[in-house]
């Protein structure tokens, strides 16, 4: 294991590092006040720092682990991008709910993963954006999907890495095979806006009953009779079409124009546009292969 030793850093700090994809505990000082005691996962008194690590520190029975035992079988590093890197050469990782991280990297500052998701009916593979990894399980703002299709999801992968846009892969160009399927849902979409004001899922929830995806509102749904709960599942769970995923995502866009936090909005809704684009051209060539047929 490798890790850092740096200043103290609060909740918000460790959220970060850890959407790195590495992990970070605080330090407890000695009682004499020189050195390091332990590490521990929170310390309130006598904290004097905290320590970055590339991987996940298991403390057992115990609340802490003794410093002066942990820096002698592991390796201090002098900065976080070394950290980074050594997580970048053992990238692939066992996760919980059947997953396998296959790799790992970012286009520009976007995390971005290689996922191998198990299910009964076989492995399939995913590129994952946005994605954040807690508590050994993986979550991402949006994926593409590609089934079986193995060396195509690689190959995608590189490209993105590159700085590649994986609509790009749906262009008329014999030599690129199509991507299976890219799936999004109105769940997916609630999700990616979590970390915006509730204004927005409130207004991707009044979208659904003007646009009339749903019969009531979500809430009304939520606690109402089981016809009702099921519609709502339903709905929440089932992939959209290109056309359905642009109208809602502009709904929201109106809706919530000159609001404060918009800026970053228009990010996640640029991202969703691109794949609605890249969605309605694989749309377009399966309906001309079906009249082909």
């Amino acid at each position: 294991m490798k890790y850092l030793v740096t200043s103290h850093k609060d909740t918000k700090e460790k959220e970060k590092i850890q959407k790195k994809g590495l992990y970070c505990y605080d330090l407890r000082g000695c009682d004499d006040g020189v050195g390091i005691a332990t590490i521990e996962e929170n310390v309130l008194v006598n904290r004097v720092g905290s320590i970055i690590t590339n991987e996940r520190i298991e403390f057992q029975e115990n609340d802490f682990i003794d410093y002066d035992f942990f820096e002698k079988v592991n390796e201090n590093v002098g900065t976080v991008k070394e950290l980074l890197s050594s997580k970048n050469q053992n990238r692939s990782r066992k996760l919980d709910n059947n997953m396998y991280v296959m790799d790992l990297g970012y286009r520009n500052k976007q995390p971005v993963a290689l996922v191998e998701k198990t299910t009964e009916y076989g492995k399939e593979y995913i590129i994952a954006f946005n994605y954040e990894i807690t508590d050994n399980k993986i979550q991402w703002g949006y994926g593409y999907y590609y089934g079986i299709d193995i060396k195509k999801a690689q190959n995608d992968f590189k490209n993105v890495l590159s700085g590649g846009n994986l609509s790009d892969t749906f262009e008329d160009n014999t030599n690129i095979t199509k991507i299976n399927e890219i799936t999004i849902t109105i769940e997916d979409i609630e999700e990616n806006l979590c970390d915006l004001d509730t204004e927005y899922r409130e207004a991707l929830a009044i979208g659904l009953t003007e646009l009339n995806y749903i019969s009531d509102t979500p809430l009304k749904l939520k606690y109402g009779t089981e016809k009702q709960q099921a519609e709502l599942e339903k709905v929440w769970k089932k992939p959209l079409k290109a056309k359905q995923l642009n109208e809602i995502i502009k709904y929201i866009a109106n809706k919530m124009k000159g609001d404060f936090q918009y800026g970053q909005f228009r990010q996640i809704a640029s991202e969703y546009i691109d794949i609605a684009k890249a969605m309605k051209i694989n749309e377009d060539k399966q309906k001309r292969k079906s009249i082909e047929r």
